[in-house]
């Protein structure tokens, strides 16, 4: 992370600046007089010699924490004013406004650095000439903006609640991120739609045709349904309990009585093709809502008292063709889909001060996580940010002088990354602690996650785990086609797939003159075994110890009886009938087993015996935000990351006037040699702003095996 060096004025002092706005008038105190010239405007600030006792301003980040705690500093103050008699005359010392900096002498104002912007709190005053006492407080978690806005949502307002029940009204705009509900992968959907319900659709006027009797079931072209605020896409699926499979249907973005965006989808009057597609071939997406006498339609309306729920499943043919986002509103040109891009979108809401610098210079980190989500109900920003996206992430939010910013840690980082080299037999004034602190009540090395939720089942259909190696097998594969079943014949043949791209593999059995073999063809992404025409059939055992001993890409192995999970060849003679070439299944890897993971590993091998039997931490947790089967695994290997080993902390105390500079998440390198720290690489996790001429600052270390010499890399 790129900083700004403060101290360019070696071995000056630095002093406290404080710049109160109370009652109108602006006070500036200082521990001494002091004159602060400012050359941009020729304005020279004078602060008072008063602020009483010494100062201490500590920055903390607890990391694995979600927020981090609003920052406050006790202060007394000697007023040049009676405090009293303002107060009895209605000015509110509560509502006072303030700025905290330091500043080094014989530099110009504009050099001050900022530490804390906020407000006073818990004030105590006396008669004049007693100090006031107080705390300044940073921003805090108090706000006040929502999402969706207040005015988005189904009322008078912005629709004329055409034959609409009661409980279709008052109901907030769903805001769509990204694409809630694509999830193309088969083997855990036992389907090829590629999509799932992730967000639910709301009526948003109906108007009945009064020939069509009851209850309803004819809707004329002023009928529509709400998807969300306006979103990229130009085609979602619709489906309800009376259709889940759905309809593709293209949606519009048009606005409401407020000229707010929405995206909507009306009533037809029949089927509009718009487009046959390459990819799904053949799909064809409707105009709008049909009814059944005119051919094909979706969704059936329900009665005026009890509406019938229908779902959408953000996906876009066009735009998946062409390689772009989709889903979710205009953010700067794109989808916010990115999770620094979607923190970015959504803390736009929030009526707190936001950072978005900080937050745009974590995007190279945060923007490989995927956020697909509907955000449905009232919330603040911050908390749902806190609720949803923050405890599968490796980043924290924080308050600082600029507002809101983010904090995050790269597993990755190395020597290479680090900004500064902190060195005890360089610089004699830098203090290491002569001992060091281990952590290890928060060690997790085994993860699974459930994810890509169905929101009108309310289950998971995705499932990841990592976990280490003697826990983690190899994939189980199963056929696409079902085949004739053995019961509990002892002697069915299950495969694993040993390779991790198996996902569409073919296996084939057939006859054929030439003597029996297996064969992979990577390029075909197939596996073949051929039997002999008209000779001796292999026993289950041959045919086992075949496969292992001549494909690269499979495992095969005898087992007891039928299991929930998995899918045998159950009677081998069906594969060898006269005149029959060759049966051909699909093999899909079903994504049972855990990943294998190398930090997870070593972690075990570490703790086994010592902190638990086995050496496994596990912990299970579920995402309704995550559809994206690479994020989700992207998230529980930032998670072993984070949590594999003990955390290590050190503290220091660094000359001010060189390392004042310093901020939360920066890496350095460490090297200490009482200590043994040898170009360690380090987190700033606490700083301590003193008043006397040092900072006092806490180290996190966080082991890395991949880039770590003790591990044999």
């Amino acid at each position: 992370m790129a900083v700004t060096r403060w101290g360019l004025h070696p071995g000056q002092p630095t002093w406290w600046l404080l710049t109160l706005t109370y009652a109108g008038r602006v006070f500036r105190f200082a521990q001494a007089e002091l004159d602060v010239a400012d050359v941009a405007t020729g304005a020279t600030y004078h602060y008072e010699n008063a602020i009483v006792g010494s100062v201490v301003y500590q920055q903390a980040w607890d990391f694995g924490s979600l927020t981090t705690a609003a920052s406050t500093v006790p202060l007394e103050l000697m007023f040049p004013v009676d405090v009293a008699q303002l107060v009895a005359e209605g000015h509110d010392l509560g509502a006072a406004t303030a700025e905290l900096a330091k500043w080094i002498e014989g530099s110009d104002y504009e050099a001050r650095r900022v530490l804390l912007v906020g407000r006073v709190r818990d004030p105590e005053w006396g008669e004049d000439g007693i100090p006031v006492k107080c705390s300044l407080e940073a921003s805090s978690w108090e706000d006040s903006g929502q999402v969706p806005a207040r005015s988005q949502a189904i009322d008078s307002a912005t629709t004329m609640l055409y034959q609409l029940g009661q409980a279709d009204k008052n109901r907030p705009y769903p805001i769509v991120i990204g694409r809630p509900g694509y999830f193309p992968h088969e083997a855990a959907l036992g389907a090829e739609k590629g999509w799932i319900p992730g967000s639910q659709a709301l009526w948003f006027q109906r108007v009945q045709d009064p020939t069509s009797g009851t209850p309803p079931t004819v809707w004329d072209s002023c009928s529509i349904l709400l998807c969300a605020g306006h979103a990229r896409s130009d085609y979602a699926y619709l489906s309800c309990d009376a259709d889940p499979d759905g309809k593709l249907v293209r949606i519009r973005k048009v606005y409401d009585n407020l000229g707010q965006p929405v995206t909507m989808v009306r009533s037809g009057q029949g089927i509009d093709t718009i487009e046959t597609y390459e990819v799904p071939a053949g799909e064809t997406a409707y105009a709008g809502l049909m009814h059944a006498d005119l051919g094909d339609y979706l969704p059936d309306p329900g009665s005026l008292e009890n509406s019938a729920a229908i779902f959408v499943s953000w996906y876009d043919p066009e735009e998946r063709l062409d390689g772009n986002e989709w889903g979710g509103p205009d953010f700067r040109g794109a989808s916010p889909r990115g999770a620094a891009d979607a923190i970015e979108y959504l803390l736009g809401f929030s009526s707190e001060r936001v950072d978005t610098s900080s937050i745009r210079a974590q995007s190279s980190l945060l923007n490989r996580f995927k956020i697909d989500a509907v955000i449905d109900a009232v919330v603040t920003p911050w908390e749902w940010i806190r609720d949803n996206i923050l405890p599968i992430l490796p980043v924290s939010l924080v308050t600082g002088p600029s507002g809101i910013s983010l904090l995050s840690w790269n597993p990755a980082a190395t020597a290479e990354d680090a900004i500064a080299v902190i060195d005890s037999a360089v610089d004699p004034q830098v203090e290491f602690a002569q001992s060091m602190r281990s952590d290890t009540s928060k060690i997790r090395n085994s993860y699974t996650m459930k994810f890509a939720l169905d929101v009108r089942t309310n289950e998971y259909h995705g499932k990841v785990s990592v976990a280490p190696l003697a826990e983690a097998e190899f994939a189980s594969v199963f056929f696409q086609e079902e085949v004739a079943s053995a019961g509990d014949a002892p002697n069915a043949i299950f495969l694993q797939a040993t390779a991790s791209d198996m996902s569409g593999w073919l296996f084939e059995i057939w006859e054929d003159a030439n003597p029996e073999t297996i064969i992979d063809y990577p390029t075909e992404r197939r596996t073949s075994y051929k039997i002999q025409n008209g000779g001796a059939q292999p026993t289950w055992q041959q045919l086992a110890d075949r496969i292992n001993a001549n494909s690269d890409r499979l495992t095969a192995k005898l087992v007891q009886g039928t299991g929930v999970n998995q899918v045998f060849i159950a009677d081998y003679n069906t594969f060898g009938k006269p005149g029959v070439e060759g049966y051909t299944f699909a093999l899909q890897s079903k994504r049972l087993q855990a990943i294998p993971s190398r930090w997870a590993h070593l972690s075990r091998m570490r703790y086994k015996g010592v902190l638990s039997e086995t050496g496994i931490f596990h912990e299970e947790i579920t995402s309704a935000v995550i559809y994206d089967e690479t994020t989700a695994y992207a998230v529980l290997e930032s998670l072993i990351q984070a949590n594999a080993f003990a955390k290590v902390t050190v503290e220091a105390m660094l000359p001010e006037d060189a390392w004042d500079w310093l901020e939360r998440g920066n890496v350095v390198l460490l090297r200490h040699a009482p200590l043994h720290l040898v170009n360690r690489v380090a987190r700033v996790q606490q700083i301590d702003h003193q008043d006397d001429g040092f900072v006092a600052i806490r180290f996190l270390l966080i082991e890395n095996p991949d880039l770590d010499s003790r591990y044999g890399v």
